[in-house]
């Protein structure tokens, strides 16, 4: 913090002198000069962002900080003094803003881990939130995992052939790519779409809708329905193409025919099921929610206190159109 506020404070007093004064504007707006300006009878005023002192120097950054209003500020240094002015403002965003707030966020993280170290698991979850992540990771590795086939001399030869096929090192892998494919044609829908176009795209999901139920089927003639579908993803797999298959009834459009198209774009979390990385990365996720609730919790208390603190301090604040408008004020706590 101490070296945020100096560094800060080193670009305010360059700021103070390269910009002090630079931010006035006419009453009249289409007058650009100051003397000009006073000729016309109007008033020369100072723009309520500007480098005229520390205090509004150091407001000016954190605007910038923030990249809120930035592009305004620059172009309003730009135009009153010189282009390369706009190099400030670059370097102060790229050095004040990203590399320090960097530096912030890894001493965050580092007393984190610490904290986490010594209350054995997150600092963000209760003690019975933590049993209940160590009772899930354990009943997750003890879930018996049955016995796919048992292949003997009555098996079928079909089954077998099936099954086979399952094992196959290439089999995942051309599920794999065909989802990926048809998350491509997905992206490539758009309102408005030429004809040609939106009878390729109805063609292609066709196409995938009857490799996607041919696997469900291979999968539950190969090792039957009852082993398929005590795998939750072979669940999911299953809603997906039974809503897929739903979906191309030819029925008249309504709310329920619409959600299983929707529901057309839930085709590429069977990745997460797919790829190693992502399952762990999804299982982990899960596995956090605990932690997320509760910093959600604390999340929402902040919004609701600075809520009803704005709503003491500008509630009363007359709408202008521009800063304060129906979508953008204090009046009320929803908004």
């Amino acid at each position: 913090a101490i070296v945020m506020f100096m560094v800060w404070l080193v670009f305010g007093i360059l700021g103070m002198q390269l910009f002090s004064g630079a931010y006035r504007f006419c009453t009249n707006r289409l007058i650009k000069d100051e003397d000009e300006c006073l000729l016309a009878g109007e008033q020369w005023e100072r723009w309520p962002i500007n480098f005229d002192n520390i205090a509004f120097a150091v407001q000016s950054l954190f605007m910038c900080a923030m990249l809120v209003g930035w592009r305004d500020i620059a172009d309003r240094a730009v135009a009153t003094t010189h282009q390369l002015a706009a190099l400030f403002f670059v370097v102060f965003i790229l050095v004040g803003n990203l590399f320090l707030m960097s530096t912030v966020i890894g001493s965050v993280l580092d007393s984190f881990q610490k904290q986490k170290a010594q209350v054995d698991g997150s600092v963000w979850l209760t003690e019975t939130q933590r049993e209940y992540v160590r009772t899930s990771q354990l009943l997750a590795k003890m879930k018996p995992r049955p016995q796919l086939l048992v292949i003997t001399d009555k098996t079928s030869k079909i089954r077998v052939w099936l099954f086979r096929l399952c094992q196959w090192q290439w089999f995942d892998t051309i599920i794999i790519t065909i989802i990926v494919l048809n998350t491509v044609f997905l992206s490539l829908d758009y309102w408005g779409k030429p004809d040609w176009l939106a009878d390729v795209l109805y063609v292609a999901n066709l196409t995938f809708v009857v490799i996607f139920t041919l696997e469900a089927i291979i999968k539950i003639g190969a090792i039957g329905f009852r082993k398929y579908w005590y795998v939750g993803a072979n669940k999911f797999d299953f809603f997906i193409v039974v809503a897929s298959l739903v979906a191309l009834l030819p029925i008249n459009s309504g709310p329920s025919v619409n959600l299983f198209r929707i529901l057309r774009i839930f085709r590429v979390f069977r990745l997460v099921n797919k790829v190693k990385g992502l399952k762990k990365l999804f299982t982990t996720l899960l596995w956090s929610l605990p932690a997320i609730y509760n910093i959600g919790s604390l999340v929402v208390v902040l919004m609701f206190s600075f809520s009803i603190l704005g709503m003491s301090l500008w509630g009363k604040i007359p709408q202008d159109g521009v800063n304060f408008h129906t979508y953008a004020n204090f009046e009320t706590f929803p908004i």
